[in-house]
């Protein structure tokens, strides 16, 4: 229920993470703690998975119903009760190497995803 893919920059765990969030279907959350990283994940995301919706959750936007949310972790945790927490069935984690601090930890508990796969 929980992997973690390890990988240089510009290798691709950005498309891996994709196709596989694809393949598993459901909504998918893609978790980011900086909004360039969100755009850059959206961007890959509409190459390969474009048939699904996407939408942003961050201090600017709060798009709560695309298939796909791109959120930023600082307004994602301050705003958990606008999610059930069953919303999402695959979270993508990227730079998951900070999920020890408080706000990525806040996420991870409330929210009962089918898999959550870690990107660093």
């Amino acid at each position: 229920t929980i992997a973690l893919l390890y990988h240089a920059t510009g290798v691709g765990k950005t498309v891996t993470a994709c196709t596989d969030a694809k393949n598993v279907g459901g909504r998918t959350l893609f978790l980011v703690n900086a909004l360039k990283l969100a755009d850059q994940a959206e961007k890959t995301f509409a190459n390969i998975w474009s048939e699904a919706t996407r939408g942003f959750y961050t201090g600017n936007a709060k798009d709560k119903n695309a298939d796909i949310i791109f959120a930023t972790v600082q307004t994602l945790s301050r705003n958990l009760l606008e999610f059930s927490p069953n919303s999402f069935d695959y979270i993508v984690v990227d730079e998951c190497h900070h999920a020890a601090a408080k706000t990525y930890q806040q996420i991870f508990s409330y929210f009962n995803p089918k898999f959550i796969l870690g990107l660093t």
